[in-house]
């Protein structure tokens, strides 16, 4: 049975752990070509693993799902953001790969919506080059610095270090080189 960890592939025992009696880290990873989730993330960038709660789905107004696959890789998520999408919450999906998905999602519970195509969750796809994802999302946080609404000044005040270095990195990027490696466009 093949189990996924961190990010790679390996075979495993009852215990959870590699053929080798441990959980394969970024050094085995590395060795097989392979990348981790968190292998990238230093000490100042956040961490390596997903921090979100489900429940924290239900207050959210807004929703990206980068990277991710939740019809093909977290089936049992796709009801949670039915649910989100229902409510009025703004979902956007950044990825090479388009999500059927979250185009169109029937809960499997309520074949009735199957002649209407069901739940419309992803309002926004912005197909992003393999590799793009840090390049986007700089793209999107230097849109919303340029813009200066929608930023909560006294948040940031309170709960954030480094915000002055990090909008000044941020400005200091180019629009030209961020598009090219994100593959996206302005009007996206």
């Amino acid at each position: 049975r093949a189990r996924v960890v961190g990010g790679a592939v390996g075979r495993h025992h009852r215990s959870g752990r590699g053929v080798h009696g441990r959980v394969p880290g970024p050094a085995d990873r590395r060795r097989r070509g392979v990348r981790g989730v968190g292998d990238d993330v230093g000490d100042d960038d956040g961490v390596g693993k997903g921090t979100v709660q489900l429940a924290d789905f239900e207050q959210a107004g807004a929703i990206f799902v980068i990277g991710q696959n939740p019809g093909t890789n977290h089936p049992r998520m796709l009801s949670t953001l039915q649910a989100a999408a229902r409510r009025g919450c703004r979902i956007v999906s950044i990825n090479p790969l388009r999500e059927p998905g979250l185009d169109h999602f029937v809960h499997p519970q309520e074949p009735w919506e199957m002649p209407a195509e069901g739940t419309r969750l992803a309002e926004l796809f912005m197909r992003v080059r393999i590799g793009g994802d840090v390049a986007a999302l700089q793209a999107i946080a230097k849109d919303v610095l340029e813009d200066g609404r929608g930023i909560d000044h006294d948040f940031i005040a309170t709960h954030t270090d480094g915000f002055e270095a990090w909008v000044a990195h941020i400005g200091a990027l180019d629009w030209a080189t961020l598009l090219h490696e994100s593959g996206l466009d302005r009007m996206t």
